[in-house]
C-alpha cells in the first residue's frame, strides 16, 4: 500500500508522494538517516537537475509571528472565557445565597474537588516553589501559604473575574504584536514602509 506521506526521521518533514516517491513494495525499506536519497529534502545547492525544494512547510517553518501566536492567543482568549463563565456561576451562587456572604475561592474549590486542591498544594510547595525544590536554598517555601493561601480567602467571583482579565490581556497583548509585525511586513512587500 503507498502512504500519503513519508516523514523522514530527523527533521520531522512530510511530503507527498506525488514528489518523485518510489511506490512502497511488500519488502521491508530501510529508513534513511540522513535524508540525501530524498531529493526534494536537499538544499538548493545540492541539486543538480535544477529542481525546486518544496521545504516551505507551515508548521515546519512558522515562527512566532503568524500562526503560532495566533493559535497561543486563541487559547489564552478561550480559557479567559471559561473562567469567565465559572466567574458567572460564583455570582449567581453569591446572589442566591442570601444569608452567606461571599464563597471564598478555597471553600468553592474543596467543595467542588478537595482531592485536586491538596494535589496542587503539593506541586506547588515541591516542584514550583524554590525554596522547596532547592533545599540548598535554606529558605522556608513562600509561595503558597502567603501567596496562594491569601488568594484562596478571597471572594471566588472576585479571583475568577481577574484571571479572566489576566488570561484576556495576554490574549491580546500576544494578538496584537502578531498583527502589527503582520502589517509591517505587509508593508515592507508593498514598499509603502
Amino acid at each position: 500500500p503507498q502512504h500519503a506521506f513519508q516523514a523522514c526521521a530527523l527533521n520531522r518533514s512530510a511530503t507527498p508522494p506525488a514528489m518523485g516517491v518510489a511506490p512502497m513494495r511488500n519488502v521491508p525499506q530501510p529508513i534513511s538517516l540522513t535524508c540525501t536519497d530524498q531529493p526534494w529534502l536537499l538544499r538548493p545547492e545540492e541539486k543538480t537537475d535544477g529542481w525546486k525544494p518544496a521545504t516551505n512547510f507551515p508548521l515546519e517553518h512558522a515562527s512566532a509571528d503568524g500562526h503560532n501566536s495566533r493559535m497561543i492567543s486563541n487559547g489564552f482568549r478561550i480559557l479567559g472565557y471559561l473562567i469567565g463563565l465559572v466567574a458567572l456561576y460564583a455570582i449567581w451562587l453569591d446572589l442566591t445565597a442570601s444569608s452567606q456572604p461571599s464563597v471564598v475561592l478555597g471553600q468553592f474549590w474543596f467543595e467542588r474537588n478537595a482531592a485536586s486542591l491538596q494535589v496542587t498544594e503539593t506541586v506547588i510547595s515541591r516542584y514550583i516553589d524554590p525554596c522547596g525544590l532547592i533545599m540548598a536554598l535554606g529558605c522556608e517555601p513562600f509561595l503558597w501559604h502567603p501567596l496562594v493561601v491569601t488568594l484562596l480567602g478571597w471572594p471566588t467571583a472576585l479571583v475568577m473575574l481577574l484571571a479572566m482579565g489576566l488570561f484576556l490581556g495576554f490574549a491580546r497583548l500576544i494578538r496584537g504584536r502578531s498583527d502589527s509585525r503582520i502589517r509591517g511586513r505587509d508593508l515592507k512587500r508593498r514598499g509603502e514602509k
